[in-house]
């Protein structure tokens, strides 16, 4: 459309956060690169997780932090720690982000003590996270900026009206902050005036890089890249004896310099946390858990004169006043470490974003930059109408069938885990997740009293 300006310096679809990653800790060993796969895969361990994102190194680093256990494996078929969605979002985390709607309650078995659960634990997860980043020092780019939703539309206004109303009923923590502000509130704010906007949510939340985070927590935790885990089996039989063992059986696949390989592994306990990729080792779950494709972009720095505030912000999508291809819905946030732009969201633009494969879609391009310079022109340069991209990259992420989590036990047999479907907010979710598999992997809670509408076992 001519209101981006791209920079070819860094090769297409590549995120940001991955490329200002740090480095991983000597413990992350990439088999790829490696001559003798066998030394470093063991037969046996008492955890294997399946995905080094955050959800998978926070449960190793917890078990490990909370519980000494540190016969712990995690594998990830990517040669790059957390080079899923955790290295491909957006960069900023709210506190409670995903209050379930009266629609989304009727729809699924979300009971009011269900949709209670859900909101305090995504709170705690964000006040968690803020905890840890202070304790162990993470350099991870933090800024307690809270988060701005802006309403566009008197109903989509009505439905941040009935947030605010539900984080003060349910008592969520920091609820207090969650505030309505009007439309010269906004403007004030906003530093122009702008007609669409007709008022906002401001939120507990802020900015971060959460491969950062992760690459933090990762240290003394032994993970493995490049492994692909094609089956995990029940009770394999001992070829010595012909009875079954009380383990779960790992089947990997390796692509080493010596060529392809397969290898076995046993474990006591099995955590699936590889976001929309455990659909092809859940089969039982597979119907149930949907891919969904974002995109998003970083421009360069911006000059410090430019107005704009530091909440990240999120526009309401309303899909009952506006046709969906008439409506505009992103997120962008400006960082006030470097002044990088970064927007995303109009997946709805197109219809083949219910994919698993990370490319970039034009339509969806278009259609963050129609939302820059309709929303806000104010971050285009007035000489040339341009904000200048580094980087674009897209990233997948899932949503179970009836928009609620897939936590605890997997519903196939004991002892096998699954995390997954977050809805988008990974990052409200993935650090608290990691805490309650390590606390039930340790014994310290029954995986039973988790809400029955956040089991995997309500769709068997």
């Amino acid at each position: 459309l001519g209101i981006f300006s791209m920079e070819n310096e860094h090769p297409p679809n590549t995120s940001f956060w991955i490329h200002t990653r740090p480095a991983a800790p000597p413990t992350v060993v990439n088999l790829k690169n490696v001559d003798k796969v066998d030394h470093h895969i063991p037969t046996k361990v008492e955890t294997a997780i399946i995905g080094a994102g955050f959800t998978g190194i926070a449960t190793a680093f917890w078990l490990r932090e909370l519980y000494d256990k540190t016969d712990t494996l995690v594998l990830d078929c990517r040669d790059t720690l957390s080079g899923g969605a955790t290295g491909r979002n957006g960069g900023h985390i709210c506190a409670c982000y995903t209050f379930p709607t009266p629609e989304q309650v009727s729809k699924g078995p979300l009971s009011e003590e269900t949709v209670a659960w859900w909101c305090g634990f995504e709170a705690r997860t964000f006040s968690m996270l803020k905890q840890l980043i202070t304790e162990k020092e993470i350099n991870c780019d933090w800024v307690d900026s809270d988060c701005l939703t802006l309403a566009t539309s008197e109903r989509a206004l009505q439905q941040l009206q009935e947030i605010e109303q539900r984080a003060h009923q349910l008592k969520v923590e920091q609820h207090e902050q969650y505030t309505i502000w009007s439309k010269d509130k906004v403007t004030q704010i906003m530093g122009v005036t702008h007609a669409r906007f007709l008022g906002g949510l401001r939120w507990p939340g802020g900015q971060f890089s959460p491969i950062k985070v992760v690459t933090a927590l990762a240290n003394n935790i032994n993970v493995l890249l490049d492994v692909t885990v094609t089956d995990v089996q029940q009770a394999p039989v001992d070829k010595a004896t012909s009875e079954a063992i009380d383990m779960q059986q790992l089947i990997l696949r390796v692509n080493g310099t010596q060529g392809h390989s397969t290898h076995t592994l046993l474990a006591k306990n099995v955590v699936h946390a590889t976001n929309a990729n455990a659909a092809s080792l859940l089969p039982h779950l597979a119907s149930k858990i949907e891919p969904v494709r974002g995109q998003v972009l970083a421009s360069k720095p911006i000059p410090s004169s430019t107005p704009f505030p530091l909440y990240p912000i999120d526009i309401v999508k309303d899909k009952k006043t506006l046709p969906l291809e008439d409506q505009l819905f992103c997120y962008i946030q400006l960082r006030p470490t470097d002044r990088r732009v970064i927007c995303g969201g109009m997946r709805h633009v197109t219809n083949t974003h219910w994919e698993t494969e990370e490319v970039l879609d034009k339509k969806i391009s278009e259609g963050l930059q129609r939302c820059v310079a309709t929303l806000f022109p104010q971050l285009l340069d007035k000489g040339t109408a341009t904000l200048t991209v580094e980087h674009e990259w897209s990233g997948i992420y899932c949503q179970s069938v009836d928009d609620a989590p897939l936590l605890g036990l997997s519903g196939r047999w004991d002892r096998e885990y699954v995390a997954v479907s977050f809805q988008g907010n990974g990052m409200g979710w993935c650090l608290g997740t990691g805490r309650l598999l390590a606390d039930i992997i340790a014994g310290k809670m029954d995986p039973t009293t988790l809400p029955e509408g956040l089991k995997a076992s309500r769709f068997l």
